[in-house]
């Protein structure tokens, strides 16, 4: 097997992996032969890094590898599925991108949910009506004594009372016990399902503002993760697109730099990064249209050819306009090691 420096640091400290026997269980026991960069996770913390390659064998379990491309409708796909039939006999591939297989999930629970929502409509219906029913039965039968009470001089809405007020308790009893017992199942359901959904069932606030912050952070961790992938790719026109054109970035070092300065340092490659890993970051949303995200960087690489490391504690605002999240303003600051 093969695994990355994280998992070697954790698992050898010093020493050297190479060689070194992992034991799975009493019939596994797999020998490091090689050492791999860490796969950098730009949002996870690097104890996450931990990874172990084991070789593929298609026809023992199911794979589900990935590919970055910049079309997926190019026949850059169509070529890598090829590949993988022509390299494992037997194989099956069958590309898919990942937004469809988001959809699929997305649109299996929006049916469940529909169908759920139509059986309670359909229940709420049939308990308005039986409820009808039972009122309707009970003035129909009391139809003589009302009649009475009328021509005695009783007030319309003595009459309603009458009628209503006996079925009055029952019908309060039945909803309160209908509460209790949907309460005692979400209560129920939302622990079942705790491992499953992030958003607690029994949760107002996550209900009412889940459309936003829930939808938005995710967002805004991909442009975190995109900003730090253009700076180890040297991608200035990625990172041109995320920054705003009025962004402005105050360094550690107090120097203030525009998006020009950002983009050209790194299509120049006056800066170059050979690691830059996020940790503890934390976004922070305030309305459908601004978010700021605070968080720790460790980073090293080359600075007008000088080496650098350093590690720092950030702020950087987003702004969505005409539809787009942008970055307009970062400022840092150095953590002493």
């Amino acid at each position: 097997m093969i695994v990355s420096r994280e998992a070697a640091r954790e698992l050898w400290g010093s020493a050297d992996p190479l060689g070194q026997h992992l034991t799975i269980d009493a019939t596994h026991a797999l020998v490091v032969i090689g050492i791999a960069s860490d796969a950098s996770s730009r949002t996870a913390e690097p104890v996450q890094a931990l990874m172990m390659y084991t070789p593929w064998r298609p026809n023992a379990r199911l794979y589900q590898p990935f590919l970055k491309v910049e079309d997926a409708g190019s026949g850059v796909v169509r070529r890598a599925s090829s590949l993988v039939s022509e390299r494992f006999a037997g194989a099956v591939a069958a590309p898919q991108t990942v937004e469809v297989q988001l959809t699929m999930i997305v649109d299996a629970f929006q049916r469940i949910g529909e169908v759920v929502g139509l059986v309670a409509a359909i229940t709420a219906i049939l308990a308005i009506f039986g409820v009808y029913g039972v009122v309707a039965l009970a003035a129909r039968r009391r139809l003589k004594e009302m009649g009475i009470r009328l021509a005695l001089g009783a007030r319309p809405r003595d009459v309603y009372r009458a009628i209503v007020a006996p079925n009055a308790r029952p019908l309060a009893t039945g909803l309160v016990l209908g509460a209790v017992f949907a309460a005692v199942l979400a209560v129920e359901a939302d622990r079942l399902l705790a491992e499953v959904f992030p958003v607690r069932i029994v949760d107002p606030v996550a209900a009412l503002l889940g459309t936003r912050a829930d939808s938005i952070t995710p967002l805004i961790l991909s442009l975190e993760a995109q900003r730090r992938a253009a700076h180890l790719t040297g991608d200035a026109d990625r990172l041109a697109s995320i920054l705003a054109d009025d962004f402005v970035d105050v360094a550690a070092t107090g120097m203030r730099r525009t998006k020009q300065q950002n983009v050209d340092e790194t299509r120049t490659h006056v800066i170059k990064w050979t690691s830059l890993i996020a940790k503890n970051e934390q976004v922070q949303v305030f309305d459908s249209t601004a978010a700021i995200v605070i968080g720790e960087q460790e980073g090293s690489g080359t600075y007008n050819g000088q080496p650098f490391v350093r590690k720092i504690r950030y702020i950087r605002v987003y702004l969505k306009r005409n539809g787009r999240w942008q970055n307009v303003a970062a400022q840092s600051a150095l953590i002493a090691q």
